[in-house]
């Protein structure tokens, strides 16, 4: 019965919760140059992520000052140490930590781990293993800038991604681009808000506007106005994650993830008090504006050549839209059977965008108010 089944929808957004929905990601960056028999480099991680794997607000006071984390350098280096494994042949390496300092990116103070590692074994290939923070984030990645002779290449190492293997003296494109691709389809699915919006947009993507009621269209009809809604928000979104990368337009954090929390209940109170009844398509371009700063956190801090960038943008970007592509495939037919019936065009997209609001609102209380506590 699609009643049902709609109503079971709703409640399972209600009580989903809001912070497992809400759009965060934690990241660390490593970056590593083969000189010889030594490697050499710099792993960045979130004080905040720190703090929750070793504990460094020491006094409670939610403040991280430099002597409580030059106090803990020991427990950061040994913690850090022991979720990275770096090996030639048969014989790890021999790691250490040379200095700790910090660094700032967009989103936070990080510490800088100064490491170098004495591998033993010629100047092969060399195994990279990363564990962490996976067993208290399965969200998580790390990313890898790898550095070799001339060359250097990004790589994004998640809970699953296992062992790398990484050549000495050669890197290899493909093995970069397939990381990133598979990091925007992981991006998409964990960015609740992002396909929420969307999906949002869709809920009446089967049904038009006449003398105050939704009624059904067409089938053709409907897929031309999903294909419309989300085509308009590809370009959108594409536009602004280039320019955001690419450090020509930039947005703060804590202006953008509220706005995209509030595009999300604006779009579900179009449902509710229709305002927009056609060209559903331009809302989707607009806010999708906002969503592509969104996007961009993840490759906001990497700093690379601008061609290397833009193979890893190409390929994150295409990522999200497989994605989308793959979960919108799924909602808009089951979207089209709901029209079909008669309570889902009188109560239950209203209730469906009700819920959407609620937890939209949520999500804004959490990006603003509750950040200031």
């Amino acid at each position: 019965m699609p009643s049902i089944l709609s109503r079971l929808a709703i409640l399972c957004v209600l009580f989903l919760p809001a912070e497992a929905l809400a759009h965060k990601s934690s990241d660390s960056f490593l970056n590593l140059k083969s000189d010889g028999e030594v490697i050499v480099g710099q792993w960045d991680i979130a004080l905040r992520d720190m703090d929750l794997a070793v504990g460094l607000d020491l006094n409670g006071d939610g403040a991280l000052t430099w002597g409580e984390l030059r106090g803990a350098r020991l427990a950061i280096e040994a913690y850090a140490l022991s979720r990275l494994t770096l090996s030639r042949g048969q014989t790890a390496c021999e790691a250490s930590v040379t200095d700790l300092l910090v660094s700032e990116y967009s989103d936070g103070p990080y510490a800088a781990l100064i490491m170098e590692a004495h591998c033993s074994e010629g100047l092969g290939p060399v195994q990279l293993s990363y564990n962490l923070l996976f067993d208290q984030d399965a969200n998580h990645r790390g990313i890898l800038q790898w550095s070799a002779s001339e060359n250097a290449t990004h790589l994004v190492i998640g809970p699953d991604t296992g062992p790398l293997l990484l050549e000495a003296e050669k890197i290899d494109p493909a093995q970069a681009f397939i990381s990133f691709l598979a990091e925007g389809v992981w991006h998409i699915w964990i960015g609740f808000d992002h396909i929420l919006f969307l999906l949002t947009l869709l809920l009446p993507v089967a049904l038009v506007r006449r003398h105050g009621t939704w009624e059904l269209v067409s089938w053709l009809q409907s897929l031309v106005s999903a294909a419309k809604v989300v085509t308009a928000f590809t370009i959108a979104h594409s536009l602004t994650l280039g320019l955001a990368v690419y450090d020509l337009v930039l947005l703060p954090a804590r202006f953008v993830e509220p706005a995209i929390a509030l595009s999300v209940a604006l779009a579900a109170a179009n449902n509710v008090f229709p305002v927009v009844t056609k060209r559903h398509w331009i809302m989707a371009f607009a806010f999708g504006l906002i969503h592509g700063f969104g996007f961009a956190v993840v490759l906001l801090d990497i700093s690379s050549s601008p061609n290397v960038l833009a193979w890893t943008l190409l390929a994150f970007n295409l990522g999200v839209e497989l994605g989308q592509l793959a979960i919108l495939a799924l909602a808009v037919p089951v979207v089209y059977i709901l029209s079909e019936t008669s309570w889902y065009r009188s109560a239950g997209i209203k209730m469906a965008s009700i819920a959407v609001i609620a937890l939209s609102s949520i999500w804004m209380f959490e990006r603003t108010i509750a950040q200031t506590l």
